[in-house]
């Protein structure tokens, strides 16, 4: 059984703020551990995936999640929703002054 599992942001251009969820790493671990769940309560009784092959030997599983980031352009922010909050205060902020 093989699983490749994207969860790749890409950012082109300029000035992008970008709001996750979560780090990277954080969603890859979310969704490394929602796949482990997922195995461990289907069953073949409930239609699930047979964990064993026909001579009853453990079938090998291959999970693969991309994480990955890639930005381009200038002056994008990438980060929490607490992090592109705090930047649009700021910038909100420094409007107002003007």
């Amino acid at each position: 059984i093989n699983l490749r599992i994207s969860t790749r942001v890409n950012v082109s251009r300029d000035n992008n703020l970008v709001a996750l969820p979560s780090t990277p790493s954080d969603q890859a671990a979310i969704v490394a551990e929602a796949i482990v769940r997922a195995f461990k309560s289907s069953t073949v009784m409930e239609g699930g995936i047979p964990m064993i092959d026909q001579d009853g030997r453990p079938r090998p599983v291959k999970i693969e999640v991309d994480a990955g980031m890639t930005v381009e352009g200038s002056h994008n922010i990438v980060g929490t929703e607490s992090i592109i909050a705090d930047v649009l205060r700021n910038r909100h902020a420094t409007y107002l002054k003007q």
